[in-house]
């Protein structure tokens, strides 16, 4: 068949396939704790850290039951949560939204807005902005990296 094109990767030879430099696996990602009274995680998977070029930023965001974020806004990127597990409580402009698993909210740039999980069950769910923010930055200088620096097998990022 000789070369093949693949999503992410430059055209390789079938026989010798390259790892792709875009592959992530979360599971292998730092994970960050908020800290108190904010109490949630984060798994940061594309930024300007992870990507040089990337016009995003997107983690993995865990809420236990009673999460939330404090209100704030972005004036540059508008910010998009996909529901992965459970259901999101998205408040913008004072006005609540519930996002259900397989749902996501669009929130406009400059528009005041924070999230929370008011059930009794974890909620996962990915929060995208585009463009990147500086806020990814600082979940990596003020949350704990609860990832215990323990050497990992494999690189999060192939």
């Amino acid at each position: 068949m000789g070369n093949v094109k693949f999503y992410g990767d430059a055209t390789v030879n079938e026989s010798q396939p390259k790892k792709s430099m875009w592959v992530v696996n979360p599971e292998m990602a730092d994970e960050f704790e908020a800290p108190e009274p904010y109490q949630r995680f984060m798994k940061i998977l594309v930024d300007h850290e992870v990507f040089e070029d990337a016009p995003l930023c997107m983690a993995l965001v865990t809420y236990p039951p009673g999460a939330k974020c404090p209100p704030h806004s972005h004036e540059e990127a508008v910010e998009i949560y996909y529901v992965l597990e459970g259901r999101l409580v998205a408040t913008v402009q004072q006005k609540p939204h519930y996002v259900e698993k397989g749902q996501l909210i669009y929130i406009p740039h400059g528009k005041e807005h924070y999230a929370q999980n008011r059930e009794d069950r974890v909620c996962r769910f990915m929060a995208i902005h585009v463009p990147g923010v500086d806020d990814v930055a600082e979940v990596r200088q003020e949350w704990t990296n609860i990832s215990h620096g323990a050497k990992k097998e494999e690189e999060p990022y192939a």
